[in-house]
């Protein structure tokens, strides 16, 4: 009987052993995920958008943590998995971050785990993809008549589908609605990301505080070169990078494929100013509208005023997104 006993303990403790090894998995990492082609010439705040639009499908909390990454976390009863999403133009990648009451070796978790980056990266994909219809459906919307197109992309929250609506209609009556809508774009995301549930309520003032520019931000920038001057011109170019903005005067140089963008800021106690510049894209750069950087997340326009050095007839436009990461 004893022995009988000792053998039934021994195989107790092997099916314990065996359950606890089959639901954990080695752990799975999305790396690599390739982007449907059409994000390679689309503002990087659209692969943005659609990829945090795929997280919250999924059920997961999103907050940015830097350019281009994205924290995602999910809490199901006790167990908690918090994951970092890194992205390009041309891909992203899920990985693993921290986890509670998720048994996690190094190499391997409880396989549920595995099962939602796997739905996580399902919605995000059927995200992308939607997004990148909606792109190229409006798009191919945007004929030669300026009214009609506006009609169709007046209710965009794509910013490519806006900045191809600018460049072909630059100079009609609707460019600077155009505008607006890519403003309000920037300022619905920064209320969802940023509205405290209960807001204080503002002090009675006649007196507007100033924004506080200083810190870093995000800077999405494109030059698209107008029609006329596409033939001598070198192709859209565009830079994405992050730049801080301190007290004084700041200059940077940015590099994307060979070409260079110069940027100078001033932010002193009574203004703002922000200068860029295109060295064979024109010079006198003036902005479309008045020069206001009094949020999170804006849209700016530049245009050239006349034409720079041996270049000719280089010239166009700039078009700027920042966003405030501190």
């Amino acid at each position: 009987m004893y022995y009988l006993s000792r053998i039934s303990f021994f195989f107790a403790i092997l099916f314990i052993a065996g359950s606890c090894t089959e639901r954990m998995q080695p752990i799975y990492n999305a790396e690599n995920i390739a982007l449907p082609p059409i994000y390679k010439t689309a503002p990087l705040s659209d692969t943005t958008s659609a990829i945090e639009r795929g997280t919250k499908d999924a059920g997961w909390k999103v907050k940015t943590v830097g350019p281009q990454e994205i924290e995602a976390s999910l809490k199901i009863r006790v167990h908690t998995a918090v994951v970092r999403i890194n992205y390009s133009d041309t891909d992203y990648s899920i990985t693993y971050n921290s986890s509670t009451n998720l048994p996690y070796t190094g190499t391997r978790i409880h396989k549920n785990y595995n099962l939602w980056i796997e739905r996580l990266q399902t919605k995000i994909n059927n995200s992308l993809q939607l997004k990148a219809s909606e792109i190229r459906a409006a798009k191919n919307k945007i004929g030669a008549d300026p009214g009609t197109a506006w009609e169709v992309v007046k209710d965009s929250e794509s910013v490519a589908v806006l900045r191809e609506f600018l460049r072909k209609h630059q100079d009609s009556p609707y460019a600077p609605l155009a505008i607006k809508r890519l403003n309000e774009i920037g300022e619905e995301k920064n209320l969802a990301r940023a509205a405290p549930v209960n807001p204080p309520r503002k002090p009675v003032s006649n007196l507007r505080t100033k924004f506080d520019v200083t810190g870093n931000w995000r800077v999405d920038a494109t030059y698209l070169p107008f029609a006329a001057s596409t033939t001598s011109c070198s192709p859209k170019r565009h830079w994405n990078f992050s730049f801080f903005f301190r007290n004084g005067i700041t200059t940077r140089t940015v590099w994307s494929n060979g070409e260079a963008l110069y940027i100078t800021a001033e932010n002193s106690p009574d203004f703002v100013d922000l200068r860029v510049e295109v060295p064979n894209g024109g010079s006198n750069w003036q902005w479309s509208e008045r020069l206001n950087i009094d949020k999170k997340i804006v849209f700016l326009r530049a245009e050239a005023a006349t034409t720079s050095g041996n270049y000719g007839n280089c010239i166009g436009t700039i078009e700027i997104r920042m966003e405030k990461l501190d």
